[in-house]
């Protein structure tokens, strides 16, 4: 599943191949347009993956990805918080063109443009929410621990924003949810925490609690300017319970990039 990502094209199209015959006659990639490879067919070998090797192994795997995907969210954070520095205390708008700034005036290229984290993170997500595993092990544990300890920091951050800057809901351009640099990790993060709580991590009240904060903070209006994935996510983890039949669906109808193929009937 990392190979269909790899920056490699061989290494992706030999990948694709082994996934075309694992899954025989169903399989919808055709050999002709490699390396795509349709989502669906992600989905259903994510859930196969489930269904053949379920356990702590598998669970543990799964939120490691999502963890991988997400660990330096908070530093990306940090960056935007600096380059917001600059344009919200410019007064004059014809200065904004020689702001200072720490960011590159040509960016480093994408080491891996065929790595997808929404997409790791939403598969993982998917399958981990479809787990009937409530004994966590110390390792898992502390994987949880970590993914709700950085998703703490960046809900606080916003939170505090939201707090202390006037016409906070009105400034789309300095909301910290429509970074392009900052949503696919911090959304991830926010999957990785429904999931810690419905699987069972220490001290889930923190987290749940942090969300409902946040949402508390921004208002009606606050909340109608955060893109609309994230508050989605959050409003399902300001409910979060574990092993509970709602905070499930609703992480389902937060993974908004997983076919529906693949989910409980009920959605």
């Amino acid at each position: 599943l990392t190979f269909l990502q790899d920056s490699d094209e061989d290494v992706r199209n030999a990948a694709g191949r082994s996934l075309s015959s694992t899954l025989g006659e169903n399989s919808l990639i055709d050999h002709n347009v490699m390396p795509h490879l349709p989502l669906m067919e992600l989905e259903v070998t994510y859930k196969r993956v489930g269904e053949r090797h379920h356990g702590s192994d598998l669970t543990l795997c799964l939120l490691s990805s999502i963890l991988s995907e997400c660990r330096d969210a908070p530093s990306k954070v940090d960056l935007a918080l600096t380059e917001f520095s600059y344009s919200e205390r410019c007064q004059d708008v014809s200065n904004l063109l020689n702001l200072s700034s720490k960011r590159k005036i040509f960016e480093a290229e994408d080491s891996n443009p065929f790595s997808e984290p929404l997409v790791t993170c939403q598969l993982s997500a998917s399958i981990l929410g479809q787990s009937s595993l409530r004994v966590c092990n110390k390792e898992m544990l502390d994987v949880m621990e970590e993914l709700t300890s950085k998703c703490s920091v960046i809900v606080g951050t916003i939170k505090a924003r939201a707090s202390e800057k006037v016409g906070y809901d009105k400034d789309v351009a300095h909301n910290l949810t429509w970074s392009n640099e900052i949503f696919p990790s911090f959304h991830g993060l926010l999957l990785g925490s429904i999931v810690s709580v419905y699987l069972g991590c220490r001290s889930p009240d923190t987290i749940v609690n942090d969300a409902r904060d946040l949402l508390s903070a921004l208002g009606e209006n606050g909340q109608r300017s955060v893109h609309p994935c994230i508050l989605e996510a959050l409003l399902v983890l300001s409910s979060a319970s574990a092993g509970n039949d709602s905070t499930k669906d609703g992480l389902f109808k937060a993974c908004f990039l997983v076919p529906s193929v693949c989910m409980p009937s009920s959605l």
